[in-house]
């Protein structure tokens, strides 16, 4: 609210007067602090490793920056996704380990002013593994395949976000000197020619992952029994 009056004066005195209204009316305010995002997503328990990463707008924000990190400090080795983001959506590129993890957003003005931060955090949850389609699990030896006309063919369902599958077949369940074979599709055929008996197989995904060597980690394992007549 502004408080005004006029009188007659001499002409020093509405110079000094001018002077010192003109002084109060010039000061700019300062920048109003800014909000935290608010409906952050994914919150709780989730089997999504790389997860779309979500918030409402933040008034007067130009673009947000967004960390997630394996610990509630944000400390250095711990803060594995840091990007900046003219949108309200971050994918994470960095396939995230198992476990709790804590991701925060802020909204940052045009004059590079830092908003306050928004909190969540996700219980990432182990990756379900392939499951066996076929052959049938065959713990009894009732289904012979005879050999070498009719080779296994190992067959399982996808698993999303693999990069490649490793297939184990062994005579023994513990896949001590397992034969392996790995491929980038949901079947493989057993090449070599093995002696009759009873083989053990099981399969794992290993997932797409900017953080590894190699092509991924496993996601889950999961095995069958067949068995195999030689002719």
């Amino acid at each position: 609210m502004v408080w005004w009056r006029t009188r007659a004066v001499t002409s020093a005195t509405a110079a000094l007067v001018a002077s010192m209204a003109l002084g109060a009316l010039g000061a700019a305010p300062a920048d109003a602090a800014m909000a935290a995002p608010t409906a952050l997503a994914p919150t709780g328990a989730g089997n999504d490793h790389t997860p779309l990463l979500s918030w409402a707008r933040v008034s007067g924000a130009v673009r947000y920056e967004v960390q997630v990190s394996r610990a509630s400090t944000y400390d250095g080795s711990n803060v594995v996704y840091d990007r900046s983001t003219t949108n309200r959506r971050a994918s994470v590129s960095t396939r995230l380990p198992t476990g709790l993890a804590y991701w925060r957003v802020r909204g940052i003005s045009s004059t590079g002013v830092n908003g306050s931060w928004g909190s969540a955090t996700v219980n990432v949850t182990p990756q379900a593994g392939p499951t066996p389609l076929g052959p049938a699990n065959d713990p009894d030896g009732t289904h012979e395949l005879a050999q070498p006309g009719n080779p296994p063919l190992l067959r399982w369902t996808p698993v999303a976000g693999a990069a490649q599958y490793t297939v184990e077949v062994d005579t023994e369940s513990d896949f001590i000197g397992a034969s392996t074979y790995r491929t980038s599709t949901t079947s493989n055929v057993v090449p070599d020619a093995k002696v009759g008996g009873r083989y053990y197989w099981h399969v794992s995904a290993q997932m797409t992952g900017t953080t590894s060597r190699r092509p991924g980690r496993p996601s889950g394992r999961t095995r069958s029994a067949l068995s195999r007549r030689s002719r």
